[in-house]
């Protein structure tokens, strides 16, 4: 039984360190995605700017 218990636990380790990786990637990732909007907006805000003023 104790070899059971050595695999289960084996198995359980790999799935946390999977479903860590895949949770920081998926952070990373959304992270960059909300980067890029606030340039975009920024530029955007920009862009209107200019073509507002005198």
């Amino acid at each position: 039984m104790g070899w059971l218990a050595d695999k289960a636990s084996a198995l359980i380790d790999g799935l946390k360190k999977a479903v860590n990786f895949i949770y920081d990637n998926l952070r990373k990732a959304v992270k960059w995605i909300f980067e890029q909007a606030k340039k975009l907006a920024l530029a955007a805000i920009e862009l209107a700017q200019k073509l507002l003023s005198p």
